[in-house]
């Protein structure tokens, strides 16, 4: 083992780490800010595996990443600038992501995580963070499905993908049980709204 793959695998472990606590923060500003933060680990964790193993597929991987967490940037400012308010930011990352997706076609599977990258872009932009969580499970499911039919590979990159996926479509499961958990006890004892 080299400082490369150690480096992965720690860098690894953190994303696993960013993307539980994802959607169980209170709020979508936090959410995007741990969303670029997943993003920017994924870059430097991406740039680790490719020293390490050589495999071209992860440059696109930083590539896509970087576009990624502009994406977060841009969104996170959508409340607060009128700039960053704009559909043609969904369009242009969609549109951008999505050829990122195309441009690593290796067969009709690949068409999964192209519609998650569409779907989860398209959560991300929302402003109202429940319907967020809600339409990142789909996404979610869409990546886990893809990584699951990949498994049989045995490739280590496939297996922490599988994990990442999970870990964040978990964390999105959680975040919505957690709302409605609070909307619950509101409606029971409207005393304790604040």
């Amino acid at each position: 083992m080299n400082g490369w793959y150690i480096s992965a695998l720690v860098l690894s472990i953190l994303s696993i780490v960013i993307c539980v606590a994802l959607f169980v923060v209170p709020k979508r500003k936090y959410a995007l800010i741990l969303r670029f933060t997943f993003d920017v680990v994924t870059i430097v964790n991406s740039v680790c595996l490719y020293m390490y193993i050589g495999d071209k597929v992860l440059l696109s991987l930083v590539a896509s990443s970087a576009v990624g967490a502009i994406r977060d940037v841009v969104f996170l400012f959508r409340d607060k600038y009128k700039w960053a308010d704009s559909y043609w930011w969904l369009l242009l990352f969609t549109v951008a992501l999505t050829l990122f997706s195309v441009l690593g076609w290796s067969g009709w599977l690949t068409l999964l995580p192209i519609i998650g990258t569409i779907i989860n872009t398209y959560a991300l932009y929302l402003k109202d963070y429940r319907k967020m969580k809600i339409i990142t499970l789909f996404g979610q499911i869409c990546f886990i499905t893809y990584y699951a039919f990949l498994i049989p590979e045995g490739d280590i990159l496939i297996i922490l993908n599988l994990i990442v996926s999970s870990a964040m479509l978990i964390s999105a499961i959680f975040g919505l049980t957690a709302h409605y958990i609070k909307q619950k006890q509101l409606k029971n004892n409207p005393q304790n709204e604040q």
